[in-house]
């Protein structure tokens, strides 16, 4: 059984503990028996087997640790299957069970940390997670290395830095402690917590590493509850950098997952990212009816968190969609959930970025600033670009809403600096969609233009066509010289085309027009493509043979891509 368990077979465990159990005569070490069944059944993602073999170990265990095991098995299946209500009861009774371990205790605590989290009670998981670290010795490293990773999600979820010296220590000690708890949550371990505390610390670019190897070998172990998290944080992390098609995907297989294992808990995590995925990619009834059903199951089973993510993504479709008042909404619902639990992780749920626009599309500019005054402190905090980038763009669209053309412009410059040293592309383009707007209405139609035309870019890039189709209708209102034809060059890719073409780096490109290397390689794939050319030679000869292009005059780079595009296939 311990081989099984160590080569994360918890099937096979499961089964090799049921035939140890019909064949041992003791009662005590039948309950043991059965009782390791039941988690090992638990972790396979047989509920049913698990609740059968939980009850019977609770039946018949004396010793106070088996029956606090049981209990805590009860209480997880219950959870998932009957909601957070109907499975609180029975951690309550495990922690009341005298003489268990302190190691058993701190599991519960660690469970009850989780719950909490899920219901959307960061302040309750913070307290949880103390009473962990208070449970911890030096000679249990496993507990303690749960402790300090728990602890460090806490931590994130309030709004605060991403803790690396605790995150380092759980990891250390997770790797000096054996793997034969089977009692233990593995999906919540700190090897797991590792990706979701930078995922949740806004840290997106080094969450994905860790990820997806907890992705492999859940699918290569068979764990499905270790494969669904992995898929949850996976696809948030995908669409959060620009990739909403592989967010998608990923939704999906979550999606998947959690429908055949009849988990509506999990159907409502998995809807979650599908309908956040969904909306950048403009499949907007698709994306609007996953909110929806998500948001149904996640109230029915009292998970807060979900009922928080659903709305969040909601909130962004209405407001993709030029309904502004039904965004404000349902943003303003979710944040007053996120707030009443002590939940504020930009980087998780960018609701507060989002309900200040949708605000001052209605006019309501002084409950926008409110909001936006309440992100500039978060993002204070964390001290990050990313978030510094949002809370700049607040207060752009707020200065903006107040007849502050000044301070807007600062703002707004402010916003798009910042998100040149921590890309987020699809915020970045909502950024310059939102400056563009800015210099339209004031009548800067060249600066309007170029920050629009740099938006498209970004957001076809993406595959995100309703907010492309938003900054091009900003476009079409501006007067003068028309944006260059979809099947041409925009003023930001004829200017790297022509950066090319005299020899610079992307690196040298992006220092130069101020953007990130990444939005570089995005606009000149999308120029090889225009172009039909496969290399930086063929893009310089493509170029150059226009002798009257100027390579630091866009406009003119646009036209000449334009006349030169006919020419090749694609």
């Amino acid at each position: 059984v311990r081989a099984a368990q160590r080569r994360g077979a918890p099937q096979a465990a499961a089964e090799l503990c049921d035939l140890a159990a019909r064949l041992t005569s003791d009662a005590a070490r039948r309950a043991g028996r059965v009782l390791v069944s039941a988690e090992h059944h638990r972790q396979a993602g047989s509920l049913g087997l698990a609740t059968d073999r939980a009850r019977e170990a609770l039946d018949t265990a004396q010793e106070p640790e088996m029956r606090a095991r049981a209990l805590a098995v009860l209480g997880t299946v219950t959870t998932d299957s009957d909601g957070i209500e109907a499975g609180l009861p029975y951690y309550r009774r495990a922690l009341r069970e005298r003489g268990a371990p302190r190691s058993l205790r701190s599991d519960v605590h660690h469970k009850l940390a989780w719950i909490a989290l899920v219901a959307a009670d960061a302040r309750c998981a913070e307290r949880h997670a103390y009473a962990m670290t208070r449970l911890t010795d030096d000679g249990d490293p496993a507990t303690a290395a749960a402790a300090a990773a728990t602890l460090s999600h806490a931590i994130v979820a309030r709004g605060r830095p991403v803790p690396r010296e605790l995150l380092t220590r759980a990891l250390a000690l997770e790797s000096s402690s054996r793997n034969d708890r089977s009692w233990a949550w593995s999906e919540t371990g700190p090897t797991v917590l590792e990706g979701a505390v930078l995922l949740w610390g806004g840290e997106t670019e080094e969450a994905r590493i860790p990820l997806q190897r907890v992705l492999e070998e859940a699918t290569e172990r068979g764990h499905v509850w270790l494969e669904m998290m992995a898929l949850a944080y996976l696809s948030s992390v995908q669409t959060g950098l620009g990739w909403p098609r592989a967010g998608f995907e990923l939704a999906e297989r979550y999606l998947a997952l959690a429908t055949m294992v009849g988990q509506d808990a999990h159907r409502s995590g998995a809807l979650w990212p599908l309908a956040v995925a969904a909306g950048w990619l403009g499949r907007t009834a698709q994306a609007t009816e996953a909110a929806q059903d998500g948001l149904a199951l996640a109230q029915r089973m009292g998970h807060g968190l979900y009922v928080i993510g659903n709305l969040t993504a909601l909130g962004t479709v209405q407001l993709s969609l030029g309904e502004p008042s039904s965004a404000a909404g349902t943003l303003l619902r979710a944040w007053e959930l996120a707030d009443e639990g002590g939940i504020a992780s930009p980087a998780r749920f960018p609701v507060l970025a989002d309900a200040v626009e949708a605000l001052v599309l209605t006019g309501d500019v002084d409950r926008a600033a409110t909001l936006a005054a309440e992100h500039e402190r978060i993002s204070q905090t964390l001290s990050r670009p990313w978030a510094l980038a949002l809370a700049a763009r607040c207060r752009g669209l707020v200065a903006d809403a107040q007849g502050e053309d000044e301070l807007a412009q600062a703002a707004f410059a402010r916003a798009v600096s910042e998100h040149t040293r921590q890309e987020r592309p699809l915020e970045h383009a909502r950024t310059l969609l939102a400056y563009g707007a800015a210099h339209r209405r004031q009548r800067r139609k060249s600066a309007a233009r170029e920050a629009l035309e740099r938006a498209v870019g970004i957001f076809e890039a993406a595959g995100a066509e309703v907010w492309a189709q938003r900054a091009r209708s900003e476009l079409g209102r501006i007067g003068g010289r028309r944006a260059a034809p979809a099947d041409g060059l925009s003023a930001t890719e004829a200017a790297i085309a022509g950066r090319v073409a005299t020899g610079q780096t992307n690196r040298e490109i992006g220092e130069a027009l101020h953007l990130s290397a990444r939005t570089v390689e995005w606009n000149l794939s999308r120029v090889y493509r225009k172009l039909g050319v496969r290399s930086r030679t063929e893009l310089a000869m493509a170029v150059g043979a226009d002798a009257r292009v100027d390579p630091a005059d866009p406009p003119a780079l646009a036209r000449a891509g334009t006349s030169k595009s006919s020419d090749f296939p694609g």
